[in-house]
This record gives C-alpha cells, structure tokens and sequence, in this order.
C-alpha cells in the first residue's frame, strides 16, 4: 500500500510540475524563455513516462469520479502517463 501511495505521489508531483512550467509557458513574453521552458516541458514529460513504466499498481479507470481532489489528480496522473505510454511506446527510434 506504501509503494503505490509513493508511486501515486511521484506521478502526481510530476504532473504538477507539468502544469506550473505549461503555465509559465503560456505566460512567457521573450522567445528565449519560451524555447527553455519547453525544453523543460518535454524534460517533465520524459520523467511522468518513466514514473508511469515504474508504477506497480495502475489506478482502476472508469469508475465513479473520486471524491477527494488527491484522488482526482493520482487518477488523471495515472491517465495521463498511459497515454503517454500508448502514445509514445509504438514509435519507430
């Protein structure tokens, strides 16, 4: 149970910081600071695809819709990191 809390914190916090550098993206003013900002996005996603092949336990989806807002987020975390997965698995290198 302690491993897929652990691993249900890591997804969620990456995709946290998925989010804050999108919207700090989405804010950006100089070209500069867009292009290193989206380089640190694609970083980001990199680590939530790790966090996703790593994680033992996958949330069961659909179901009834989560009541707390942690729940929520481990679930779009967890949904989130199987589409990258599907997306991203099948490509030619």
């Amino acid at each position: 149970m302690k491993q897929a809390r652990g691993a249900q914190m890591r997804l969620t916090a990456v995709v946290s910081e998925i989010e804050g550098l999108y919207t700090a993206w989405l804010r950006a003013r100089g070209p500069a600071r867009r292009r290193r900002l989206l380089l640190e996005l694609a970083s980001a996603a990199t680590k939530l695809a790790t966090e996703a092949t790593r994680a033992t336990t996958p949330m069961p989806y659909p179901h009834p819709l989560p009541r707390t807002r942690r729940t929520r987020r481990a679930l779009a975390a967890q949904r989130g990191a199987d589409w990258l997965t599907e997306r991203f698995s099948d490509a030619e290198p």
